[in-house]
């Protein structure tokens, strides 16, 4: 049946090409309506969960944040146990208003789903934290297999040398982000909201007094910051004696009015006779990306993807980004130009062993067509959970039972979009496919040789090598089979991996035994013509 039909097929060849350039249309718009991410979610038993305090807050302040989510993980049976942090310090000072936890779950069969379920389901870990724990912002999310550690994945950098035009700016972009709604908590690190009192000296009262600007600051610095001016022993033990106002003392700016200051004849000024005080804002720190002042705009995509988050930022503005979204961004091109060098490796290698600049484009014809099949696939799997919805418009009893099975089993098929393991699965391909096609145009060519027409030799070889190109197929895709199907742990990082090359496989063997003879066909039009002669009697 093959062999007539490809007969059939290569009496014109120009329809299967025109079904090629198709296909190769098809993959374009495949690839841009993919929704993309880095990094898919990865179940590893670990929840980790950020707390950010407002500016200023003290760390037992934030400890009783991290005392409310602990509090909700613990009435979840699923988790193993948990440690919370305030002010980790990650190789740099911690901060008081952040606060850690790391929740340790019990293994995936003993655990249900709506444990790790996204932030919106209703019950889940994640939308209890967000909604139940009020004046701090929380970020609960799974720690990737791979990435720049802790925090939300879609980071935007704002850049410039006026600390007052980039917190307005950073404020402005927060909010537009927040009213488009597709990050959840957007936060800006650049904030004027740490409680600041702020003392300029009278320096014409001061001097009349006889008080210098260096003895007002020398008390502040000793009363306010501490001075170490001994030290004691005590049961084997050494201790520092410090010169400081009490810890309650220092939190209250109305104590200010109680400080003195000696002046030169040894009397003692209250300060308050020397100084304006004033209450304002002030910046943590000052952040800097690529050595310029910069703020940045963070938060975790909510509904959509890492790749459409970028995307709706860009047209509310041109920005830089960072972390997981700058690795997204930059990480695209490279993909392609791993894949373009792969292309070229592959075309070098063919055109060696061929001997030949034009056969290896001719087996490369099913480059494409398994890129096709690898981006339908998981587009397919990235919308089948929005299929699960049918039954509920149909009448009851109206679906056959097999099909209200099928769509009973949808919602549990995980969802899929394109990330840095399809892209590796993309790669891969690109050594796989091509044997198909070199088992077709080897046979071909030696047939030629013989004198045969290329629309014959091309049949020959259909008939001949189908079973091999079928078999070889077959054993690659059952090996690939279990990678796709995605169990076990860590199951999230292989199965777009074993998707893209099964949907690959499948895609350029059947079309590879039309597409490549129809190609092969054209190109042997366009070259000088051979004389060939009659095909020997079978």
């Amino acid at each position: 049946a093959y062999a007539s039909s490809l007969a059939a097929a290569l009496r014109s060849p120009r329809i299967l090409l025109g079904l090629g350039v198709g296909i190769l249309a098809l993959t374009i718009l495949l690839y841009r309506a993919i929704p993309q991410e880095f990094l898919p979610d990865e179940d590893k038993g670990t929840i980790i969960a950020v707390i950010v305090t407002p500016e200023g807050s003290t760390p037992e302040s934030t400890d009783r944040y991290l005392r409310q989510a602990e509090k909700i993980a613990s009435e979840y049976p699923e988790v193993l146990s948990y440690f919370s942090a305030v002010a980790l310090s990650r190789g740099a000072p911690g901060q008081a208003n952040l606060g850690i936890m790391f929740i340790r779950l019990k293994k995936d069969r003993d655990r249900s789903a709506l444990v790790l379920a996204r932030p919106g389901a209703r019950g889940s870990m994640f939308t209890r934290m967000i909604s139940e724990i009020q004046g701090a912002v929380v970020i609960p999310f799974l720690p990737k297999a791979v990435g720049r550690g802790f925090g939300e994945s879609f980071q935007v950098i704002l850049q410039s040398s006026n600390l007052a035009l980039l917190e307005k700016t950073a404020r402005q972009l927060r909010d537009e982000i927040a009213e488009a709604g597709f990050l959840s908590q957007p936060r800006t690190n650049f904030n004027y909201e740490k409680p600041q009192l702020s003392l300029k000296i009278d320096r014409e009262r001061a001097s009349s007094l006889g008080v210098s600007v260096r003895d007002i600051s020398e008390a502040l610095q000793i009363l306010l910051g501490g001075l170490d001016i001994s030290r004691f022993n005590y049961e084997g033990k050494q201790y520092d004696v410090i010169a400081q106002l009490k810890r309650a003392d220092r939190l209250v700016p109305d104590e200010l009015n109680s400080l003195y200051v000696r002046t030169q004849s040894g009397e003692l000024v209250p300060i308050r006779n020397l100084v304006t005080t004033s209450e304002q804002g002030s910046v943590n720190s000052i952040f800097h990306f690529l050595r310029q002042r910069s703020a940045s705009v963070t938060g975790q995509p909510q509904g959509v993807t890492l790749g459409q988050a970028i995307e709706k930022t860009e047209e509310i503005a041109r920005r830089e980004f960072d972390g997981e979204a700058r690795e997204l961004r930059s990480g695209r091109g490279e993909a392609w130009q791993i894949i373009i060098l792969a292309l070229l490796i592959v075309y070098m290698a063919l055109a060696a062993q061929f001997e030949s600049l034009v056969h290896p484009f001719t087996i490369m014809v099913a480059l494409p067509l398994a890129v096709f099949g690898a981006l339908l696939f998981i587009f397919s799997l990235g919308f089948i959970n929005q299929l699960a919805v049918i039954p509920q418009y149909a009448p009851p009893g109206a679906l056959p039972a097999p099909l209200a099975w099928l769509f009973g089993i949808l919602p549990e098929i995980p969802s899929m979009n394109l990330n840095l393991y399809s892209l590796i699965g993309l790669v891969l391909l690109l050594g796989l496919v091509t044997k198909n096609s070199i088992l077709l145009v080897e046979f071909a060519n030696q047939r030629r040789a013989l004198g045969i027409s290329a629309i014959e030799a091309m049949r020959q070889a259909g008939a001949v090598r189908l079973r091999p190109i079928l078999m070889t197929a077959l054993s690659t895709i059952i090996g690939i089979v279990p990678i796709a199907l995605g169990l076990g742990a860590g199951a999230e990082s292989r199965r777009p991996l074993g998707v893209a090359v099964v949907g690959g496989m499948l895609s350029s063997t059947f079309l590879t035994l039309y597409l490549v003879p129809a190609f092969y066909v054209i190109i042997d039009r366009l070259l000088p013509s051979r004389k060939t002669a009659p095909a020997p009697l079978s």
